[in-house]
């Protein structure tokens, strides 16, 4: 029998109440050359159960010891042997053309590393969300402020992220003794993937992705702001490395006002504009020295204005600069 060409990998926990919604949407897919591969991390209720009354040959149960939802995840991903795959989460529905659209998709843009969807998110409540950008220039610029594929929604070529050796960190995730929960691995993932690989979104709603109180990035919000935070201080660095401006680290001790002076002198090429924006933007807002018409200076010079995402990313400067936010530096 020939090897499926795409895995959808899930790590699941105690997800009894969500997982035979998620594998029916699964297994009901118009595309049908998968495997599915589920790591089950110490599940105590009767989640695996419910997984082997499907009877699919299609259902691989992995059993993992007691070490985490991001080793279980990398686990996976070691496994995954086929061209693509799919990560998705035990609580989503996929629509029934997602796979099919997606590989298509993949297939004819043999440059694009991993894409995802629009999603339509239900549960806590219902809307449909379609601030991930279509392309690779937009998906660049985004990423420095937030992830730029929603999990499951993604498709990721596994040739790309097996030479670079891209795997979810578990110093991303929130840590709970032993055990840790997802947070903002995913976000770091997609970072390190848009170093090596372009990205993008197909603008299509192809997943109903469910909120629920449970779920870590709802308990854990504001611990999740602290991670997503050190993730774009990196991200930072990163872009002044790339422009020759050499610092160790930025943070609360350096004197912002200085680097700043050294960020104004950068010119850049237009597909950077967006991440010289950000950093004066981050550094403005980490700083009282830099006063409010510098603020407003850059909020209405740079080209995020015109961004699909700049209402809630305005709001936001203005409540970190002004306001009682957490400062990013």
């Amino acid at each position: 029998m020939n090897k499926p060409r795409i895995t959808i990998l899930m790590a699941v926990y105690n997800a009894a109440k969500t997982i035979s919604d998620c594998i029916e949407s699964i297994l009901n897919q118009t595309y049908q050359d998968f495997q599915v591969l589920i790591v089950n991390d110490c599940s105590t209720d009767n989640t695996v159960e419910i997984i082997e009354r499907f009877g699919s040959n299609k259902i691989e149960v992995l059993h993992f010891d007691e070490k985490g939802f991001i080793k279980a995840l990398n686990t996976g991903l070691d496994k995954c042997r086929t061209e693509y795959i799919c990560r998705m989460d035990a609580d989503d529905i996929m629509f029934k053309t997602k796979l099919e659209e997606q590989i298509c998709y993949m297939d004819s843009h043999p440059e694009i590393a991993a894409s995802g969807t629009y999603i339509e998110v239900f549960g806590k409540y219902s809307k449909i969300w379609k601030r991930f950008s279509p392309n690779d220039e937009q998906c660049r610029r985004n990423i420095f402020w937030f992830s730029t594929i929603q999990n499951p929604s993604s498709i990721i070529r596994n040739s790309v992220i097996k030479e670079h050796n891209i795997r979810y960190k578990r110093e991303y995730a929130f840590i709970d003794g032993d055990k840790d929960y997802a947070l903002a691995e995913d976000y770091k993932f997609w970072y390190d993937l848009s170093r090596v690989g372009k990205l993008s979104n197909l603008p299509k709603v192809l997943l109903k992705y469910r909120i629920h109180p449970s779920q870590a990035s709802t308990r854990k919000k504001r611990i999740q702001d602290i991670v997503a935070n050190k993730i774009r201080r990196e991200a930072l660095m990163d872009f002044l490395r790339d422009q020759g401006l050499e610092f160790q680290s930025i943070n609360w001790s350096t004197d912002k006002s200085s680097v700043f002076e050294k960020v104004k002198q950068i010119k850049v090429a237009k597909i950077d504009q967006w991440h010289l924006a950000m950093t004066k933007y981050m550094l403005i807002q980490s700083t009282k020295e830099i006063g409010f018409f510098e603020f407003l200076k850059l909020v209405f010079s740079s080209n995020f204005i015109f961004d699909r995402n700049s209402p809630e990313l305005c709001v936001k400067m203005i409540k970190s600069k002004f306001g009682n936010e957490r400062s990013m530096l």
